[in-house]
């Protein structure tokens, strides 16, 4: 429906018209003028009647004449076609504005939720993509009606019984169900406004469920584990009162690329050999 509402008027064409006329007419709209006290209007040498008992526009105006339903002509004043098009520009910017403002608002919302979910690994934004969402009849992302957003996991992750392995699904792992992966394509992405795209929100009840322990936790907060206690007194003799020094933190990650400690949810593990580097490291570590 047009936001303005245009006040036509209704044509009568000859019984017998020029097949070529009628087929040069009968696409868009073709000037004309209202004949003062005339009944008719002239369009390309053809006398179009108005409608016995219907209104008539003024003498003199610019119209535009169209082909309508029911084989009558239409016409209406160039004035009022232009203050509808006017409108419709209008209803259409106003509407583009809140589209956008919706898709950033969204983006602002899910920025925030995602931002409490403080996983100890990366993750992204995934969905188990379904078959029937990449049909040429779909929009070809793989999504289904009933497709949420799961965390998806892009580094292995250890917390006491809960294992998952890079690449698996918050919610579940690889002997489970991580979804058919029909298409390459595992992370999730939604646009702003901007056409910028940003993580959605994660919606998945089990995901959300499982990650509910880092909601809100932050590494400095979380409590001290035996092995990461035991490392920072390697490392750092003085522990507590006085904190690890960057040397003391390369050599961590040294051993954690050398694959002999990994660190999970705050807690740093090693293994036997990289106990063994400690030591060396606590022996050549110069005493105050």
């Amino acid at each position: 429906m047009n936001p303005v509402e245009i006040e036509s008027f209704e044509l009568m064409a000859p019984h017998v018209v020029d097949p070529f006329w009628l087929a040069k007419v009968g696409r868009g709209s073709h000037a004309a003028v209202a004949e003062p006290g005339a009944d008719h209007v002239v369009l390309l040498g053809v006398r179009l009647q108005f409608r016995p008992g219907s209104t008539v526009p003024p003498a003199g105006v610019d119209l535009r004449v169209w082909v309508g339903a029911n084989r009558y002509f239409r016409c209406a004043t160039v004035t009022s076609l232009d203050a509808a098009a006017a409108a419709r520009k209008t209803a259409h910017t106003q509407a583009e504005l809140e589209r956008r403002n919706k898709l950033d608002q969204a983006r602002a919302e899910a920025e925030a939720f995602n931002a409490r979910l403080r996983l100890p690994v990366r993750w992204d934004v995934g969905i188990k993509d379904v078959l029937s969402g990449l049909s040429a009849s779909s929009w070809g992302d793989g999504r289904g009606k009933k497709t949420v957003e799961h965390i998806y996991l892009k580094e292995p992750l250890r917390e006491a019984r809960l294992v998952r392995q890079a690449g698996d699904l918050l919610c579940t792992s690889a002997a489970g169900s991580n979804g058919k992966r029909w298409s390459v394509q595992i992370s999730s992405s939604a646009f702003d406004g901007e056409g910028k795209p940003f993580r959605p929100k994660v919606t998945c009840v089990a995901c959300l469920k499982l990650a509910g322990r880092w909601v809100g936790a932050s590494r400095q907060q979380r409590p001290l584990g035996t092995a990461q206690i035991y490392v920072l007194r390697m490392v750092c003799p003085e522990w507590p009162t006085k904190q690890p020094d960057s040397r003391s933190e390369r050599v961590l990650k040294t051993l954690e690329a050398r694959s002999l400690a990994y660190e999970s949810s705050g807690r740093w593990y090693i293994s036997p050999k990289g106990r063994q580097a400690l030591a060396a490291h606590d022996e050549a570590a110069p005493r105050a």
